[in-house]
């Protein structure tokens, strides 16, 4: 086969790849759009970038500074508000060395965060990876809890243990390790606690479904309920 035909078959597949992450992503605007709008929830295709300042205190949002957030979906959960989007973090600090220099590299995900009016201590509840695991092997920091299952599946780090212990009592614990929105091949990657805010964070590159979100405020709704009545008991 000559070298323009393999030109040819190049283009062909790339041309492909573009026209479908475009279908692709269109049809993911539509489908958010069409679970707004059948929950009275508010959405908003176009970029957002008073979202990143707004929950800059949210570690695992972002910690860089140039971002953004695009298909905002904002509506009520039970007595508290919530914010779901899309988020680009563009990290624009360029790295050199003699021969080149790397431009900005991109991180996408999807989140969402409540807003509360309780006094949560900052807390970061994140599903357990193969790295995690040699991190804590040379000594990470994690916060240890009666349950064997927990602390199988989740590293948790917090600034104050004995607090992240009593927020994270072993009804959270439970509803934690039971859920299928932290198993294998789902996208719920880390939960954030911090002030009035609790953040839900999707693995970066990847995006939860309109399917996923109403499991996903309802976890999270399951989650402020037992998290309230503890502290109300304390």
């Amino acid at each position: 086969m000559q070298p323009i035909y393999w030109i040819v078959i190049a283009v062909a597949v790339v041309v492909y790849i573009g026209l479908r992450v475009f279908l692709d992503a269109d049809a993911r605007v539509f489908s958010l759009q069409k679970w707004a709008d059948l929950n009275n929830f508010t959405f908003q295709r176009e970029k957002d970038a008073s979202i990143g300042p707004r929950y800059a205190q949210l570690t695992r949002l972002s910690s860089h500074q140039n971002c953004s957030a695009s298909n905002v979906v904002r509506g009520s959960l039970g007595e508290y508000t919530f914010c779901a989007f899309d988020f680009i973090d563009l990290d624009q600090r360029r790295r050199s060395n003699v021969r080149h220099k790397h431009g900005p590299t991109a991180t996408s995900f999807a989140a969402v965060v409540i807003e509360t009016d309780l006094g949560l201590p900052p807390v970061v509840i994140e599903r357990e990876t193969l790295l995690e695991k040699v991190a804590k092997t040379f000594g990470a920091e994690d916060v240890q809890f009666e349950s064997d299952a927990f602390n199988a599946k989740f590293m948790v780090r917090s600034p104050d243990k004995s607090r992240a212990i009593a927020i994270v009592g072993p009804a959270i614990q439970q509803l934690l390790v039971d859920t299928p929105l932290f198993e294998f091949e789902s996208s719920l990657q880390v939960l954030e606690l911090h002030g009035s805010l609790v953040l839900a964070r999707s693995r970066s590159d990847q995006f939860f479904s309109e399917k996923d979100y109403p499991e996903l405020l309802q976890l999270l709704a399951d989650l402020l309920a037992l998290m309230a009545a503890s502290m109300s008991d304390a």
